[in-house]
């Protein structure tokens, strides 16, 4: 598994938990910066910036979800591992990071895309103005 395969698993989750939604994937080089997925449900947009194992949070990435998080709902999903080699997952606002990884307000087991999907669906709902 890489960080392609997990982000396209983690859409198509995304697209269960919310249906009706709109989402895209953004990979280009002319894209550096912008979050790996921008998903649009119940009029609100979700930045997801995914990294899989060690990936880095680059700087510049920081800074745009930095931004999308002051005035909309951005969040860092890590798909890693435990120093005894178990998958775990992570996610965090861009304002939990530290060092290179995000601090764990929302950790679980696993790399299931789906409880992933579904916490970030009850954070969307959380975000109602």
């Amino acid at each position: 598994m890489d960080e392609a395969v997990i982000t396209k698993s983690l859409m198509a989750a995304l697209n269960l938990a919310m249906p009706g939604g709109v989402g895209f994937k953004h990979f280009d080089v002319s894209t550096d910066g912008i979050p790996d997925i921008s998903f649009t449900w119940a009029k609100r947009t979700l930045w997801v910036e995914v990294k899989y194992g060690e990936g880095e949070i680059r700087p510049g990435q920081l800074i745009t979800m930095r931004r999308l998080g002051q005035t909309g709902i951005a969040y860092y999903v890590r798909f890693g591992f435990r120093l005894d080699g178990s998958p775990r997952t992570v996610i965090g606002t861009p304002f939990t990071f530290k060092g290179k990884d995000v601090l764990p307000p929302w950790e679980t087991d696993g790399h299931d895309v789906r409880k992933v999907a579904a916490h970030l669906r009850s954070k969307m709902l959380e975000k109602v103005i």
